[in-house]
């Protein structure tokens, strides 16, 4: 969903809040090999700590859409951020570590708690 100025931002959030849908917005380099995973990794985490109901994730190419990048004041991808529930957080870099993404999500030790970890 195109968002245009300060009103839009804000109606769209008001409308995010009324739903109770947490709402993300993700930067990814299209040309990149690891974009794929990155998309999947995001995926399965929100999924894992907010069902599959309980967010909406809206990915952005900055290659094709270089404006929306500028505009969102993307400096480096991938670049995840939590527009809704307010404040709006970000992380950049790696989108397959459990810890950063629980961050952003709010809910870390739920995520760890159904993450399994193998090797170590």
């Amino acid at each position: 969903m195109p968002v245009s100025g300060d009103r839009g931002l804000e109606n769209f959030l008001m409308n995010k809040s009324s739903n109770n849908i947490s709402s993300y917005r993700l930067y990814v380099a299209s040309q990149t090999l690891t974009t794929p995973r990155t998309i999947d990794s995001v995926r399965y985490a929100l999924t894992a700590l907010l069902g599959q109901a309980g967010y909406e994730l809206e990915v952005i190419d900055v290659i094709s859409n270089p404006g929306a990048a500028l505009e969102g004041k993307v400096k480096a991808t991938p670049t995840l951020v939590r527009l809704h529930p307010l404040p709006e957080v970000r992380i950049i870099g790696d989108m397959g570590r459990p810890d950063l993404l629980g961050q952003v999500v709010g809910d870390f030790g739920r995520l760890q708690s159904r993450t399994s970890v193998s090797g170590d």
